[in-house]
């Protein structure tokens, strides 16, 4: 169980490293389902501990989509001063979030777009960010690029929860053995004890 559900945590943070964001959280999102759906209809059907272990693999997996892009930039971003050409407002249910396209000071397009939650640029307006040449991660503020560790540490953490999680909830009993014991399969040391 432990397996399965580290897949979608070690998923998300590959696919954010490699992709865009939206690519990552769709990654996560598939396998996150794959995984929590092969638990709960083989793995462990009793649902033993396999809700806890689900809710830390999702808490890692939302985490490393925060964190990954965050690492890109803390690694290989470039420290600018841009300059605001657009903006528009980008409206979901839990609000309103201003985004900001960017340019450099010699004209060059910034891949992406700076998020921010209040209005804070207009067109025109200079702001410091961190961007990634490369794209895969969008502009941020300088200051929350050094989250980047610390969300890092969170993911492991809640990885390490996840896996210690699934112990308890399998038993110490895997699948191959009808969870039954260790899988002599009544031969060998241990048979018939």
């Amino acid at each position: 169980m432990a397996a399965v559900l580290s897949v979608p945590v070690v998923a998300t943070a590959v696919a954010a490293w490699f992709l865009p964001t939206i690519a990552a959280a769709a990654v996560m999102v598939v396998s996150g389902a794959v995984s929590v759906t092969v638990v709960t209809k083989a793995v462990d059907p009793a649902g033993r501990g396999a809700v806890s272990a689900g809710a830390c693999m999702v808490g890692a997996s939302i985490t490393a989509l925060i964190g990954v892009p965050l690492l890109i930039l803390g690694a290989r971003g470039e420290h600018v001063v841009a300059t605001v050409t657009a903006e528009h407002i980008a409206t979901s249910r839990t609000g309103s979030t201003y985004k900001y396209r960017l340019v450099t000071a010699d004209g060059r397009k910034i891949p992406g777009e700076l998020s921010e939650p209040g209005h804070e640029f207009s067109a025109g307006d200079h702001v410091t960010v961190v961007y990634d040449p490369r794209g895969v991660a969008d502009p941020h503020d300088d200051d929350f690029v050094g989250l980047g560790r610390p969300l890092a540490g969170l993911t492991l953490a809640l990885l390490a929860a996840t896996i210690a999680l699934c112990v308890p909830a399998t038993g110490g009993k895997g699948p191959a053995t009808g969870g039954k014991g260790p899988a002599t399969g009544g031969k060998g040391p241990g048979a018939g004890r």
